[in-house]
């Protein structure tokens, strides 16, 4: 009886000793989604793998989302435009199917360069 309650204490201590080094990010500390102060830690003297290429690219697609967030403002400027000559007394058809295309036109444009990036 006193053995089976020794392993069960020696059972818990372990898990509650080594619980910690799991919760805490491993037995180097500080890793892991939360700790050392950034999303994905590698750990010390390890670079992430392809590092470089992730930095190059999100450099140069700086300027490709500012192009995006201008064609979105763009858009929506359109679309205000579009449903206001929707509510008018009396709707122009032939500016409506302007109006349209023009939308058309510009989310195309949008889809290109998002997909470009």
């Amino acid at each position: 009886m006193k053995t089976k309650i020794l392993l069960i204490t020696a059972a818990m201590a372990f898990a509650i000793f080594f619980g910690g080094f799991v919760y805490a990010g491993g037995m180097g500390g500080g890793g892991g989604m939360m700790g050392g102060g950034r999303m994905m830690d590698y750990g010390r003297g390890y670079a992430a793998p392809f590092q470089d290429q992730y930095n190059r690219s999100n450099e140069s697609s700086q300027y490709s989302n500012r192009e995006i967030e201008g064609l979105r403002y763009e858009i929506r400027g359109r679309r205000e435009e579009l449903s206001d000559l929707y509510r008018a007394d009396k709707p122009d058809k032939e500016l409506i199917d302007q109006k349209i295309n023009e939308l058309s036109r510009l989310e195309a444009e949008l889809d290109q360069k998002a997909l470009a990036r």
